[in-house]
């Protein structure tokens, strides 16, 4: 898992989002100003849905800092994994975190995400 270093600037700011039973990812990303959103279910969020959810959830942890900032928002620019089930979606997002967090890919990997194997590994 990723483990955060003190006194670097990051380039991401996760914002981890549960809306009706089912958990998603709003990322900010610092350097390019931009606002992206992973949903474990499907790929690419867009239109004024997209755009009234990861707003309502900067606006809520961010304050008036975000909204100071134009922001462009856009598709997550590859494709990640998808959950198949509808358990596993908080594994998945702790997931993309990780993925994102420490520079790698979600092609990087020859075997797919098990989100299974990834709780019991949380869990130890």
């Amino acid at each position: 898992m990723h483990k955060l270093s003190r006194n670097k600037i990051k380039r991401y700011v996760f914002l981890p989002n549960l809306e009706d039973d089912h958990w998603t990812l709003h990322i900010v990303d610092i350097l390019e100003k931009k606002l992206m959103h992973l949903d474990p279910k499907k790929f690419e969020r867009t239109g004024k849905e997209f755009s009234k959810t990861t707003k309502r959830a900067c606006n809520s942890r961010g304050g008036n800092v975000l909204n100071k900032i134009k922001w462009k928002i856009s598709p997550f620019p590859e494709k990640y994994h998808l959950q198949k089930d509808n358990v596993h979606c908080g594994v998945f997002v702790m997931h993309f975190m990780d993925v994102i967090g420490s520079n790698k890919h979600f092609d990087d990997s020859d075997t797919p995400f098990d989100p299974v194997k990834c709780r019991t590994d949380i869990a130890r």
